[in-house]
Order: C-alpha cells, then structure tokens, then sequence
C-alpha cells in the first residue's frame, strides 16, 4: 500500500459534549497542515446530512472521536458505517469518559486524547500521515438515510454562529419545538433552547423561547417544585447514610470495569501540544421512542352542486294578504302592457282595458286598493303630459259592464318576477366541490370574524396573536377539506409541475437550482397522509397548478374559528384526542379525527402538520391585526406565516388563533400544505 505524507483530508466524527476536546483536536491537526472538518461550519438552511455524507466522501481518513455518548450516537453510528462502506482508514481516538471498547473495535488501533498527552497526539498525527490518499468513490454505494433527530447540527450552530439573522433564529426555534416531544432529545432540545434564549436580541424569539422553558407555566414550576423536593430528600437521605457510615458501616468503593489496553499508533512527527484539562464526561441514558399508533382512514365526502331556487307558484289564492292580491294584478298589467305596446306612440293601436269584477270574497278589496293608488298617481301623470297629447291617437276607456265579468281564478294568477334572469341562491358554509385536479374543498361564505386572542379569555395567547379585532373577509372562497395529501401531491410531481416555472416564484425558481427535488420521510409515505417536507416555494407552486392559491392567514383562521371567536375549530372548547392528532410521533391519515371539523367542515385544522399560508411574517413592517397591506406579497424570501400546530406538539400551541413563522425554504417532517381557491 502507497502512503503519502503530504496534507490529508481529516473527518472527525463525535458527540456534541465532546466538542470542547474534538475542538483542541482539530487545531492540533490543522497545525500539522491537515484539512479538517467537523460540523463547526453548517449553516442554518444547509442540508445537513447532505453536507456529512459529502465530506465523508471527500476525506482522506475518518476519525471516530469515541466516548460513552458518541457510541449511543445514531449519526455517529451511520457516519462510521458509511465511511466503512466507501474503505475510508478509521482512526479511533478516545476523548471522553469510556467503561469498555466494543468488540468490533477491539482490534482496531486508538489513541487517548481524554488527557493532555503529547506522545498520543504524535501517535495520532502520524497515523494521518501514513494513512493513504482516499480512493474514487464506488459508483454502487447509496448514501444512508439521515437520522431522525438531527440535534447535534443545531447545537453546533449554536455554539458558533454568534450573529444569526432573524430567519435565522426562527428556522433553529422551528425544529427545537419539534423535537421537545422526543423523549430522547428533549431534555437537550430544552437545553438549547435556553442557549438561544440567551443569544437573541429579538424579542418574538425571546418570548417564544421562554413560553417553552419549563418556569414559563405553573405546571412545569409544580414540577420542578417537586423535582427540587425530592433531591433535598435525597440529599438528607445521603446524610443519613453518611452519619451512618462514620458510626461503622464502612462506604463500599466502586468497582473497576476492565477494558482492553489501548494500542498506539506509531509516530512520526512532533508536534507541541498546549494542554488544557478538561472535565470528565457524564453518560446520558436514552428513552424508549413513541410507537406510532394507526390512524383510520377519512370516508368520502358527497359534492354539492348549487342549484336555483324554485319558481313561487300559489296554489291558493285565500292565502294571500290584500296587497299581495293587488300587486299581483298590477303585475298581470304592466306585463300585458308590456306585450301591447308598439315603438311609435303613432302606431298604438286602441287596446281595450281587460273588464274585471272583482269576487265578493277575495278582490274587493283589492280593486279598491288599486282605485286609490290610481286616483293618488293622476294628478302627477297630468302634469307630466305635453304638448305632443295632441298627436296620440284618441284611445276610448273602456267601461266596467256586469256583462263581461270574470273570476280570478288560481290557474290563472300572474307571478311577479323581479328580472328576467334568475339569481342563484348564495352557496352554504361548508358546501362541497372536487376541483380539477381530483382535491376536495368546502365554501367559506363572506363574513366578519373575531381575529386573534383576548388574553382575559384565553390564557395560553401569546402577544403576536393580539389585540384580538374584527376582520370582514368581503368575497367567499374555496378551502381544502384536508391537508394535502401524498397521492394529491403525487399528481403534481407527475404532470413535470416541478419543471414548468410559470407555477413558481422567481425566487421559488432560484431555488430549484439547488434543490434536490421533493423530499420523502420514513412513517410519511402512506398515500392518505399528508404530504410534508414541503418548503412555501413549493406550496405555492402546487397550490398555482391547481388553479388556486395558499391561503393569508386571516382566510385560514376564519375557516377555522368561524364567527364566534372559538378557541379551537370546534364548539365545546376543550382539546382531546378525539377531536385532534398531537403529542404523538407521525402525522396521521387526513380526515381521521371528523369529531375535530371546523364550523365549515374543514378537517384537521389542528394538528397532524403546520400548514403554509401566503402571509409574511413581520412585526415590524406588518404589526398585528391583520390588514391588506401588501402582507401578502409572493415576492422574495420573505419569512411566511405558519398555522395550525403539528402531530408531535403540545396543547397551548393547538389554536385557532396560534401563529407562527419560519424562513420559506425549511423542509420539515411536520410541514405541510392546504390550498385556496377564489
């Protein structure tokens, strides 16, 4: 085998807590003129396991920083397996607290970096040295999936990004929250999430921050209280047990765990090491994960045509009032008028007036009626007479005779028809359609609405959904009955809808450059599940092949609350799992909590994943309540509004009225999309 001495490319694989000494360790190498990479420079918005697997590639020699917790580490697990793939050498060096070596390192070289010791860092670096330049990459071999919590990049934005923008902040924030419901990351979710707390200067972030934080609700300070309780009863039992020892009772010492020695690499250059002592690591034990329980599958839902109202027909006349017996008959006369009349005053011909006789029981009244309205007009009709009455042909009156009476019988009733054309009768809240694509949507009728929270009634609102006030939405629009779903999704990507700009944003377009397509995600996939991992570009591009629009906010939270000022889209006020799909570990099948459904029949609204809307999310430029300000702009890479909470997150984040916001182009477990339709 060919070795070289020359610079080589080094990947460190480690733990988050080891980083204080994986950071001593790379400057050391980088001394020695070896290239270095560790995850120190991931930015917000990179593809993070992207971003591994191609430095991974790219290296020379893989590193494994072991300890205690890098061993339990999934990430560290698949960086170390894919490296093994592509016939990476792999150097073990120990930086942290260890009981034993697994076996199938035990015959792998390593050296102890735990400590400030010079001659293993010579070791070390001479490894490197005689370690070979990397081979091409075999053509065969995929890319393993990425974990499923990737905390670990978070916390090294954290820890090195001193001056991150506000979209910035709000994109960490977003998949903090996401992770607070996995009980294997939220203690160290909730740890970063103060670390953040701690660097913003931003007061959106600093409110929600602290609104997670455990002292932020009095249930959490009732555990907390009782957490502190019992480590002083803990700390008396210690006593206790200490007094007890000094009596007689000697203290048992820990006993040893044997571990293999360790084998060291042989040097071959020196290198001056500056020491520097650090604590010794603790180990973190790991809970059991959330089993997805399953979901039913949503029914059919009937669609509506709007149809015309009926034609008014009587059908007994001994029903009718006195004045709507007269002004059917003058309706019956200005229609025959109507026929009888020429265009030229010259050519009327003499018409005689229809005889009537009124019958005793129902129309004497009513002829009387019509005689009083027709002396009260005479005077104003004379008036209006001019000079050219001399040219009208003399038309006689005809006279009222016994002779030539009639019955006004019901076949022969006229009914008085305001136009010629008809008016179709206003659709319905909650009316039904299937657009052209096959999605189902329900008729949200113009209206007025409270919008927002009134902290007096609603505890749990927070200050960017105030002052509550009320919005009139003037036109009625079409919404999704549900999230969007894989197969609906599915369409789109099949008919090219990612190549054909005219559904896209300039800047949506800009994005595709870079973009590796549509995503998928384990537990994600079912056709009947909402599709998710969809950035605002791509909602909107969908959304626009369907003939329609995403949502603005007040639209979105209008068909979610209705009138009333509702806390949640039902009307009983209380959340349960019955109504919702939260606090669990995947989406569900859209439509499968019907008991949930929204005033207008919409499903879903909580829960299952956030949903995009068209609205920017600015406190400054565009301040709570809502206004049609231009908020709604597409333009640009604006941060957007997001609504309606997620599967995995807790009940004061599932409201009608809960906004929140991140960067356009995050691509999420919990994202998803629900369209609009003018």
């Amino acid at each position: 085998m060919n070795t070289s001495t020359s610079q080589k490319k080094v990947f460190i694989s480690y733990k988050r807590e080891d980083r204080p000494r994986v950071k001593i360790l790379a400057e050391n190498l980088r001394r020695a003129r070896h290239t270095v990479w560790y995850d120190e420079s991931l930015q917000v918005g990179d593809h993070w396991w992207d971003t591994i697997c191609e430095q991974i590639e790219a290296c020379d020699v893989f590193v494994f920083a072991i300890s205690q917790r890098s061993l339990r580490s999934v990430p560290c697990q698949r960086e170390r397996e894919y490296a093994a793939k592509l016939g990476k050498p792999l150097l073990l060096i120990k930086v942290g607290a260890l009981t034993a070596i697994p076996q199938e390192y035990q015959l792998i070289q390593f050296g102890d970096f735990s400590r400030s010791d010079t001659s293993q860092l010579i070791d070390l670096i001479g490894g490197i040295n005689a370690a070979p330049h990397a081979p091409p990459v075999p053509a065969n071999v995929e890319r393993p999936k990425p974990p499923v919590a990737p905390i670990d990049d978070i916390a090294a934005i954290l820890d090195t990004q001193s001056d991150l923008k506000f979209e910035d902040q709000s994109a960490l924030l977003f998949r903090l929250k996401a992770l607070l419901n996995e009980p294997k990351n939220r203690v160290e979710a909730l740890r970063l999430i103060g670390v953040l707390l701690k660097k913003t200067q931003f007061t959106q972030i600093r409110d929600e921050c602290q609104s997670l934080l455990p002292a932020s609700n009095g249930l959490n300070r009732r555990v907390l209280s009782m957490i502190g309780i019992l480590a002083l009863l803990a700390i008396i039992g210690g006593g206790i047990a200490l007094f007890s020892n000094r009596a007689g009772t000697p203290i048992p010492s820990p006993t040893p765990t044997n571990s293999p020695a360790a084998t060291s690499i042989p040097a071959t250059t020196a290198i001056a090491l500056a020491a520097t002592t650090l604590p010794a690591a603790t180990t973190t034990p790991i809970p059991p994960t959330l089993t997805p329980t399953p979901s039913a599958t949503p029914t059919a839902t009937r669609t509506l045509s709007p149809t015309l109202p009926p034609a008014v027909t009587i059908t007994d006349v001994t029903q009718l009032s006195v004045e709507q017996i007269a002004d059917t008959q003058d309706a019956g006369d200005r229609l025959a008028e109507i026929f009888n009349q020429t265009s030229t005053a010259t050519l009327w011909t003499k018409t005689p007036t229809a005889t009537r006789t009124a019958t005793p029981d129902f129309n004497a009244s009513a002829v009387a009626l019509r005689t009083q309205r027709a002396v009260a007009t005479t005077a104003q009709f004379k008036a209006n007479q001019t000079s050219t009455a001399t040219r009208w042909t003399k038309t006689p009156t005809a006279t009222f005779t016994p002779s030539q009476t009639w019955t006004w019988t019901p076949s022969l009733t006229y009914t008085y028809t305001p136009s010629a054309t008809p008016t179709a009768t206003p659709l319905p809240a909650g009316a039904t359609m299937t657009d052209p694509k096959g999605v189902s949507m329900v008729w949200v009728p113009p209206g007025t609405f409270l919008m927002g929270s009134d902290k007096s009634k609603d505890t749990q609102a927070s200050d960017d959904e105030t002052p509550q006030s009320s919005i009139t939405l003037e036109k009625g629009y079409w919404i999704d009955l549900t999230e969007v779903t894989n197969e609906a999704y599915q369409r789109f990507i099949d008919a090219k809808g990612y190549t054909l700009d005219e559904f896209w944003t300039d800047a949506g377009k800009d994005w595709k450059k870079t973009s590796t397509g549509p995503k998928s995600y384990p537990n994600a996939t079912d056709p009947k599940q909402p599709r998710v991992g969809v950035t605002w570009y791509e909602a909107y591009a969908f959304c626009a092949w369907r003939g329609g629009r995403l949502p603005t906010e007040a639209e979105w939270e209008y068909a979610a609350r209705g009138t009333d000022g509702r806390i949640y889209p039902w009307a009983d006020g209380k959340l349960d799992a019955s109504k919702a799909v939260y606090s669990v570990s995947q989406a569900a099948a859209v439509g499968s909590k019907p008991a949930g459904k929204s005033w207008v029949g919409a499903l879903d609204m909580i829960g299952n994943v956030w949903e995009w809307t068209n609205t920017i999310y600015d406190t400054k430029a565009f301040p709570y309540p809502f206004k049609a300000d231009g908020r709604d702009n597409t333009d640009g890479n604006r941060t957007r509004v997001l609504r309606g909470g997620s599967f995995f997150y807790y009940e004061s984040i599932l409201r009608a009225a809960r906004r929140y916001w991140v960067v356009p182009y995050i691509e999420d477990s919990f994202l998803g999309v629900r369209c609009a339709r003018s």
